[in-house]
């Protein structure tokens, strides 16, 4: 999507609060605008569009070094170099986690040319990162009641031998009080350091996801089990960004196959005055670049995902559990799909009178993968 420059100042503006310490929190969330644009190919306006946030950022709050950082690589882009090299200096001084990392959300990990070529017909090994949150330490956040019992089945799942056959000390889940914001961070880079370009990756998330702007349905951040949602300040510094997930699956997992699977719109309330919300069209767009990666949504943006008591699951995830169970996890994700875009809306419809589609985005190539396939083999 591209905006005129007056209304991304404009709207960053509005949007940013005085510096508060460490959380930066408005400053934070102008740095994820800028990198939730990024895409393989952007034109200079778009660059120079996203640099525009970025250095409202940094207005926001001069000591927050990721910004500067990004800022470097924006200007770099565009070669602006002499300016540039002065904020990567100032990463330097107010210290970047993304610069030690040298994180660089223009490359993929996965490019397209080449990639068919490395990759084998074997998997050498299998990874996962499964995360379900119930209950948050903030009061003012709505608990769920099927998050934690739909992630112990898709960890169970694909540890079990004859399904998933996932080691079981290479399926990492976080519940509830383990599923801090720091924890997903760790593990998502646990992902990343782990996996080989050989390897097959799997992310499942059942949690709250929040919208930016309290009139629209995309999920921006995913809330962790210590989200304080008290105010919008808050939410960014606290929250996991979805870019952030984005980012890992574009540029650091080498993984030549990684499936995600993203359950982030619940009761349609997260909060007071916070609307639970889905994946948007860009964050979809966004992991599926490169290649070998798929991403299923359990819902349209504008589309809560239902649970069933009775069931013990949300309606998304049952389906997937079955699926995966009646094919011993060899059908290919395509066909999975398949299945859940089918059995998901008429089950739905029938027993709460609502609908709920599942959506899928997958890479040009490379997308054809099958989750139970042995290690080795």
């Amino acid at each position: 999507m591209k905006y005129p420059r007056l209304l991304i100042v404009t709207a960053a503006l509005a949007a940013a609060s005085p510096c508060r310490g460490e959380s930066c929190g408005a400053a934070h969330d102008l740095m994820n605008r800028a990198l939730e644009r990024v895409r393989a190919h952007n034109t200079d306006k778009e660059l120079g569009d996203s640099l525009e946030l970025l250095k409202l950022a940094v207005q926001e709050c001069t000591e927050l070094g990721d910004a500067w950082y990004y800022r470097s690589l924006f200007e770099n882009r565009l070669h602006l170099d002499r300016i540039a090299a002065r904020s990567l200096h100032q990463a330097e001084l107010a210290g970047s986690d993304a610069m030690q990392q040298k994180l660089d959300p223009f490359t993929l990990a996965t490019p397209v040319e080449g990639a068919q070529v490395a990759l084998t017909s074997k998997v050498r090994q299998k990874w996962a990162l499964v995360v379900g949150i119930d209950d948050f330490e903030s009061k003012g956040i709505q608990p769920l009641s099927v998050a934690t019992s739909d992630a112990d089945s898709f960890a169970e799942l694909l540890r079990n031998p004859a399904i998933g056959k996932f080691p079981r000390d290479h399926v990492r889940e976080l519940k509830d009080k383990q599923a801090t914001l720091v924890d997903l961070r760790k593990s998502l880079n646990w992902l990343a350091e782990s996996a080989k370009p050989d390897d097959l990756v799997v992310i499942f998330v059942s949690s709250h996801g929040s919208a930016r702007e309290a009139d629209t349905a995309n999920v921006n951040y995913i809330l962790a089990y210590d989200t304080n949602t008290s105010t919008r300040d808050d939410l960014y510094a606290t929250a996991l960004p979805m870019v952030e997930v984005s980012n890992v699956i574009r540029s650091r997992v080498r993984a030549l196959r990684a499936v995600v699977f993203l359950d982030t719109c619940h009761s349609g309330a997260a909060a007071d005055g916070l609307k639970d919300a889905s994946v948007s069209t860009g964050a979809l767009d966004q992991i599926r670049e490169g290649f070998g990666r798929v991403v299923i949504s359990s819902s349209t943006a504008n589309q809560a995902s239902q649970e069933s008591e009775q069931l013990g699951h949300g309606y998304f995830t049952y389906n997937l559990l079955r699926a995966l169970s009646q094919s011993k996890g060899m059908q290919p994700v395509r066909e999975l799909f398949d299945y859940l875009k089918t059995q998901v809306p008429a089950q739905v419809m029938a027993e709460k009178q609502a609908r709920q589609t599942p959506v899928i985005a997958m890479s040009d190539r490379g997308a054809d993968i099958v989750i139970g396939v042995e290690s080795g083999s």
